[in-house]
């Protein structure tokens, strides 16, 4: 009953452990700079979260590396890579024994600290990095100097969950990179219920589009010698059933930015010159409809056809619009310009300049360009019957106008005093609220019957 002997079976499983060890790190390290990834950044995050964060909270820091594109596309990639991995080596030695650092895309970060201490300390750790970050990074014979904007966001104020918090710290992110707040900002409540309003805004605009919801008004614009009606500009007002008038400050901007700036142009134009096309049938005079075009619009491709359909699909000739461009559409290569000028000119309608005077005003331009009408701003006629200086730029902006050939009108006449002044410069058309509001099209109507 006593053992003789013992026998063992061995089984190398090294292979398996490695091949595991592999797998787990290019699963959730960044194989560049060694550190976490997005994915067990939010891991680690979820577990401070469950553990509370050593009771103090858990805080988000998300850094956003400034100039980096720069040198990047300077350099090389080669050069570029390895900034990265000195940046992340630089970050995980000040930081990783206490709190993770990862590498979440090409040139952004994010830290996770377990214990705040409120917004003050991550204050004092946000701005500590930024110092770290302006020492130079020495690399192939070169001294690189980095910037960086860093977004921060606290639980539970900010958010309970990884992806609310991550999501507040990216929303402080963006404000630190575009804002006038400086390099460091935090999430706040406000700020990202702005931007769920924001999303909610821009999906009910794209129905608005879709579904006609976007009325054409019309603004007259009045020849001064007998301040007769000879056109108007045709401009976009929306009245959403819920949210009442959204004010055109707010949707523009909104369109140009969700690349709806097109269909809402497309949508006023063919509403308008439909209009427009009523009231010559009926025997009314409505003049010329002067249309705005986007500079985000004038830069694609494609005007001109979409121009051309909409007048086509109202029966309106083209020499019945005058297209309104602002200064800042004519931004780009005075060759390039003039090109699209002469191709709208060749379709037949006018070309006027808007809001001349206040931003880009180039008088090269004046001579290079095709234009037929300057509108000059609101700004040269405002408060001018109390500033000689004005009256005297305004004049000569009027007389410079006339003497290149071009139709002058002035913008944002307001007073009576405002409208004599328009009247003495010699300028022959004005357009502002003591001339007309921007009318419904039933009371814009009523002024041409009442005028004919």
């Amino acid at each position: 009953g006593e053992a003789e002997a013992y026998v063992a079976c061995l089984q190398d499983v090294s292979g398996l452990h490695n091949t595991r060890a592999a797998l787990d790190r290019i699963t959730h390290y960044d194989p560049l700079t060694g550190l976490p990834n997005r994915s067990l950044f939010r891991d680690r995050l979820q577990q401070l979260l469950e553990s509370g964060g050593d009771q103090g909270g858990v805080g988000v820091l998300l850094l956003n590396l400034s100039r980096f594109r720069r040198i990047n596309e300077g350099l090389g990639h080669t050069v570029g890579d390895d900034l990265l991995a000195a940046v992340g080596q630089r970050l995980r030695h000040r930081l990783a024994a206490v709190n993770t650092v990862a590498r979440l895309s090409a040139d952004e970060y994010g830290i996770l600290v377990a214990d705040t201490r409120g917004p003050s300390g991550l204050d004092l750790l946000a701005q500590r990095v930024l110092s770290w970050l302006r020492s130079p990074f020495n690399l192939h014979g070169h001294s690189m100097h980095l910037g960086a904007a860093i977004g921060v966001a606290i639980s539970p104020q900010d958010g309970t969950a990884p992806a609310s918090l991550i999501r507040a710290a990216d929303l402080a992110l963006q404000r630190a990179r575009t804002g006038p707040g400086g390099p460091v900002c935090f999430a706040t409540a406000t700020a990202g219920a702005a931007a769920f309003e924001h999303l909610i805004l821009e999906q009910a605009l794209r129905e608005a589009i879709q579904n006609g919801q976007i009325r054409p008004h019309f603004q007259p614009q009045l020849r001064l010698r007998d301040q007769k009606i000879m056109g108007a500009e045709v401009l976009a007002r929306w009245h959403h059933p819920s949210m009442g008038l959204v004010s055109p400050g707010r949707f523009i901007p909104l369109a140009e930015e969700a690349g709806l700036i097109v269909d809402l142009d497309l949508a006023i134009w063919r509403a308008a010159a439909t209009q427009w096309r009523v009231w010559i049938d009926a025997g009314l005079e409505p003049g010329r409809l002067a249309v705005n075009i986007s500079p985000h619009h004038f830069a694609v491709r494609g005007l001109i056809p979409r121009l051309r359909a909409a007048l086509a699909e109202a029966g309106l000739p083209a020499s019945r619009i005058e297209v309104e461009i602002t200064e800042g559409a004519l931004l780009s290569p005075l060759a390039d310009v003039g090109a699209r000028l002469e191709r709208l000119r060749a379709l037949g309608v006018r070309v006027a300049i808007d809001d001349f005077g206040i931003k880009h005003s180039n008088l090269v331009r004046l001579l290079s360009l095709p234009f037929d009408r300057l509108k000059l701003d609101r700004f040269f006629i405002e408060g001018a019957d109390r500033d000689p200086r004005k009256v005297a730029l305004l004049e000569s902006l009027v007389d410079l106008t006339e003497r290149l050939g071009l139709e002058a009108m002035i913008e944002g006449v307001e007073t009576p005093a405002e409208l004599a002044l328009a009247f003495a410069t010699g300028a022959c058309y004005a357009q502002g609220f003591l001339l007309g509001h921007p009318l419904k099209p039933g009371a814009f109507e009523d002024r041409l019957t009442a005028q004919a």
